[in-house]
């Protein structure tokens, strides 16, 4: 029968706690019960106890906010908890909002009812024998999970194994630590044994933790079981979506127009600040998603052949009032790296408002030294500036390992004149304070101390090879890197490791130890590159400079071990990176804001922890770190500090990427994502939306150009929103021009117009929009490879000619000169420039290069002359892979 509700004064809600067995019973039983009630009796909710089924029905299901099965157990042999009348009652009562707390073995029950398998996330397969372990704690919001360290220690329990691990269907609380190494559980990187989930209209939470019966007298276990039964009752608030997969969506901010992306930065008024490579500095209207061109460099394709161009972008922190932006650089005449600050009037930057404060010399035009250039840049919290440079040192001739070629004239081989060169800028991250003059200062803490011999004073890390992507934590100021490594397919005892990439959390100067030492201090072999022998390996600990290119300290600074390493193999440690090519990028540490109103922000989940992402994997993950210090109990737990790595977990996993290479978080606690490639770049906003999603606008045209009157049929095919409302601007004059769904518009004059597409909810009055470019009065440019053909096969070294065919309708007869043929080294997903060619008819060579899953992309742009009347030109491509023989 259905128990006596405890005496409360008008109890904040009623729980009825369920313990039927019919298969294995836990003798903590009891001990849960009693728990539960006086968790009630101290809280001020009711608590009725049963194990009888009858209890299942529509009236008595009514009076609970939450059901609780504790330690429930049950297999269709042994016979079903609930018959079917009680199990439909049960599945109404969550379907009309109530809530479900499962402990232990609630997993272990109804084995052949999916639906509850949905609700419990999941059902028991199998567990080793009771052993010690900790618990990944990765959400510290959650009401359950709030107050618990971040690895909690627990003994005396069984590690459940699960028929379908949950990870992506629920949001995970808790993970087993599986560096632990408790025998018996499933080797998946993510092992969860606690989560909660909105699910089919109800709550649910569940924790695998409750054996035995001494666990109910742990006063921590019983604050995280006290959360968890106060949030499925809905007594408390908590998020319970941020792990589980469709949570996000990505919606189109700029996908027309794009030329090399590089990086982005966001205004404190939602202003898409974005930088190409090829020179311009874009702006993006966070309304209208209108797009102008604020500042361009104008760069050469041959100027852009390699790494060069327009690299790095940063906003002051006091940008709202002084209107300042950073541009890292290269020069267009003298062979170096510019940093300067320019201000930013209205969408316009004055070339004359120019504060030079830095300038880094190249190797440029030395071999192809100009591929590994680095050229992130970010601010901290107080002000410091901080600049990522990459080595200038030519990958391609040492076989994937070092670049340590000491011969004479080959200083843009030796990765020894740059990165580990105590009295040069490259191959590292500078810190520097800039002034309002648009000079600068030095911060205490930097590696070498101003005024030290054979050093610079701005360097704050040295040693690393290609730090494409640096960012700064936003609370504790650590800096966060991510350096790409060289491409050795395989290790070789006589010259090094794997090709290995690294991300780090710095805190300190140091020397991240390239070309020296890679990953957690691994060693390269001294290689004589003139006899062709190795010499022995590298002392991380104490590594000393005699090459002929150095002009710095001979004896440097000890090496650092990276926070994270991995290579194209699996890795041992960090088995969460999985397999393929190397291309770490750093992204945003996420700082949750409790007042923005936005319901798209990220949740509180997220705070604190780095969003990193890999352009060659196509993936993001976060990576979580220690709070605090912790010692633990049992000898074989080492103690952890503050700042050590904690957790490594996918995030985003469902969305497709071609090549994600940046990413920041906005004002409204989106996230803002470059998404570039060969096949298409874009610009993309990531919103949150278990809370309630914007409408998304999709705007396609028949035509993009053509001569006028140019007739146009547009579609919105692929926008969402609930009852949407559909408001096209065809001239981007601020004026709605069609209201139709899918409307045709005739072009009578030449020019070029931004057709805008903004979709409404009817019910929300939230808004989406669209942009996509019309061109009445000119045509775009058709271009053709006609050879090599798409898919051929090459030899490395082979000389390969190219013939490329253009037709513009314009332009009549075509000036090969006009005509750009490009060359990249594709590994895996990443691209790296090779060669930049002109004319209609030529060749390239395809020297020898390391690495895996290697080909060659073929590209040949053509930029019309542009139409009658001054209509803008416009740009046609075409673009083929090759592959080597194997």
């Amino acid at each position: 029968m259905v128990g006596v509700p405890a005496a409360a004064a008008t109890p904040r809600f009623s729980v009825l706690v369920f313990s039927k067995t019919t298969f294995v019973r836990h003798e903590s039983i009891p001990a849960g019960n009693a728990a539960i009630k006086k968790l009630g009796e101290q809280n001020n909710f009711a608590t009725d106890f049963t194990e009888d089924s009858t209890a299942f029905n529509d009236a008595n299901l009514a009076r609970y906010q939450a059901v609780v099965f504790n330690n429930t157990d049950s297999t269709p042999q042994s016979g079903n908890l609930l018959d079917d009348d009680q199990r439909a009652a049960f599945q109404r009562y969550i379907e009309h909002g109530g809530g479900w707390t499962g402990i232990h073995a609630a997993t272990a029950s109804e084995r052949d009812w999916k639906w509850y398998e949905g609700l419990a996330g999941a059902i028991f397969d199998n567990h080793p024998v009771i052993q010690p372990g900790r618990a990944k704690v990765l959400d510290h919001a959650h009401p359950s999970t709030k107050d618990l360290p971040d690895l909690w220690e627990l003994s005396g329990e069984e590690w459940y194994n699960w028929k379908v691990n949950p990870t992506g269907k629920v949001h995970t609380l808790l993970q087993i630590k599986m560096r632990d190494g408790i025998q018996g559980v499933t080797p998946d990187v993510d092992h969860p044994i606690s989560w909660c989930q909105n699910y089919d209209g109800g709550r649910s939470w569940y924790t695998m933790i409750g054996h035995g019966s001494a666990r109910y007298n742990d006063p921590l276990y019983l604050k995280y079981l006290l959360g968890g039964i106060q949030w499925s009752a809905g007594a408390v608030a908590g998020d319970c979506s941020a792990t589980k997969d469709g949570m996000f969506q990505r919606v189109p901010l700029v996908t027309e127009g794009l030329a090399d992306p590089f990086e982005l930065a966001v205004a404190p008024d939602r202003r898409v600040f974005l930088i190409q490579r090829t020179g311009a500095l874009k702006i993006v209207a966070g309304d209208t998603l209108r797009v102008s061109t604020a500042l361009d460099f104008r760069y050469s394709p041959q100027m852009t052949s390699q790494s060069d161009g327009l690299l790095g972008l940063a906003l002051d922190n006091d940008f709202t009032h002084n209107h300042w932006l950073y541009l890292l650089y290269s020069d267009k005449v003298e062979k170096r790296e510019n940093l300067s600050r320019f201000t930013v009037t209205g969408n316009v930057v004055d070339p004359a408002s120019e504060k030079r404060l830095l300038e880094i010399p190249t190797y440029r035009d030395e071999n192809r030294a100009n591929s590994n250039m680095a050229g992130s840049i970010a601010f901290d919290k107080h002000g410091n500036l901080y600049i990522a440079t990459g080595d200038n040192t030519d990958p391609f001739h040492s076989d994937g390992f070092a670049p340590l070629d000491e011969r004479p004239g080959n200083r843009s081989l030796d990765a020894q004149s740059t990165a580990a060169n105590t009295n040069d800028l490259r191959g590292k991250v500078l810190r520097i304070t800039p002034q309002s003059d648009g000079t600068y200062t030095i911060p205490a803490g930097n590696l070498f101390p101003p005024g030290t011999d054979k050093t610079r004073p701005e360097i704050y890390t040295m040693g690393q090879r290609n730090p494409l992507r640096i960012t700064v934590d936003p609370v504790s100021d650590a800096l966060m890197v991510g350096d790409h490594g060289p491409d050795a397919r395989a290790a070789d005892p006589n010259r090094g490791p794997e090709g290995t990439v690294e991300y780090n959390r710095v805190t300190h100067a140091g020397n991240q130890g390239w070309p020296y030492c890679v990953g957690d201090n691994i060693p390269f072999n001294d290689y004589n590159f003139a006899t062709g022998t190795s010499g022995p390996k590298f002392d991380c600990a104490h590594l000393v400079n005699d090459s002929p290119n150095n002009t710095g300290l001979t004896n440097l600074p000890p090496a650092e071990p990276a926070t994270v390493w991995y290579a194209s193999s699996a890795s041992a440690e960090f088995p969460e990176m999985g397999t393929g090519g190397g291309g770490p990028m750093s992204g945003p540490v996420y700082a949750y804001d409790p007042a923005n109103p936005l319901v798209t922000k990220f949740p509180p989940y997220f705070d604190g922890k780095w969003f990193t992402f890999e352009s060659t994997r196509r993936n993001f993950r976060t990576f979580s770190f220690q709070r605090a210090d912790q010692t633990f109990a049992d000898p074989r737990f080492p103690a952890v500090e503050a700042g050590d790595l904690q957790s490594i977990n996918p995030i985003l996993g469902t969305m497709p990427w071609v090549q994600p290479f940046a990413a920041h978080f906005g004002p409204d606690g989106s996230l803002y994502v470059i998404d570039s490639g060969a096949d298409g770049s874009g610009v993309y906003r990531i919103d949150y939306v278990a809370n309630g999603k914007r409408p998304t606008a999709q705007a396609t045209a028949s035509t993009d150009s053509g001569r006028y009157p140019l007739t146009v049929a547009f579609s919105s095919a692929g926008s969402t929103g609930e009852d949407p409302a559909y408001a096209w601007d065809f001239d981007g004059d601020g004026t709605v021009d069609s209201t139709e769904a899918n409307p045709t518009h005739v072009y009578m004059t030449p020019g070029q117009f931004d057709a805008r597409l903004t979709v409404t909810s009817r019910r929300t009055g939230l808004t989406g929009v669209a942009v996509t470019t019309i061109t009445p009065g000119n045509t775009r440019p058709a271009v053709r490879i006609v050879s090599p053909q798409a898919g051929g096969f090459f030899d490395w070294g082979d000389t390969i000619p190219f013939e490329v065919h253009v037709t513009d309708r314009e332009d009549g007869r075509i000036d090969c000169s006009k005509v750009t043929v490009r060359t990249q080294l594709g590994h895996d997903a990443q691209l790296r420039p090779m060669d930049t060619l002109t004319g209609c008819f030529g060749s390239f060579k395809v020297d020898q290069a390391p690495g895996q899953n290697l080909y060659v992309v073929v590209s040949a742009q053509y930029t019309d002359g542009g139409g009658p009347r001054g209509v803008p030109a416009l740009t046609g491509s075409a673009h083929l892979s090759l592959l080597p023989r194997r």
